[in-house]
């Protein structure tokens, strides 16, 4: 009877599991280094329901649904607000639900004590219909607008009043 020779044989195995080893951690490794260069930052978003004519960022937002995600753009990031919305108007051959870039604003980022829980713009005061920031659902980063000068201007003479009647 022929005795079956296997490649691996107790010699040989050590060396086979020693290089087994090497090809994996060198594959971790380069793995790991390309998933680090391609997904340094991922874009964030979060949807949003505007009740009320809100202010951001010098336009006007009308009430409605949108979604909130941080773009690029030729002068660096921005935070997008898209209008979803239904278009009554549609046929059957066209597709009723469509999106419209409404505001396109650059932003600071500004650190939070907690991840924010929903996605929801940060006013100017609890009584202001100015958005100065956004909070997107699950981020501990807030996006910081610049005031437009319309929103900016009402704060100056609250202020001057203020220090004229003391």
């Amino acid at each position: 009877m022929k005795q079956v020779q296997y490649p691996l044989t107790a010699k040989r195995a050590p060396i086979a599991a020693a290089m087994f080893a090497f090809v994996l951690v060198f594959a971790g490794f380069m793995n790991a280094d390309a998933m680090s260069s391609a997904h340094v930052h991922k874009p964030k978003k979060g949807h949003l329901t505007i009740t009320a004519p809100t202010e951001v960022g010098g336009t006007v937002l009308q009430p409605g649904e949108y979604e909130v995600r941080e773009a690029t753009s030729p002068g660096g990031p921005v935070i997008e607000f898209v209008h979803q919305f239904r278009n009554e108007l549609a046929s059957e051959l066209v597709q009723a639900d469509e999106e419209k870039v409404a505001a396109r604003l650059k932003f600071t980022e500004q650190q939070l004590s907690l991840p924010s829980k929903q996605t929801q713009l940060m006013l100017a005061s609890w009584y202001s219909t100015d958005a100065i920031g956004v909070e997107i659902r699950g981020n501990a980063i807030g996006f910081m607008f610049e005031l437009s000068r319309k929103s900016a201007e009402p704060n100056k003479i609250t202020s001057a009043n203020a220090s004229q009647h003391e």
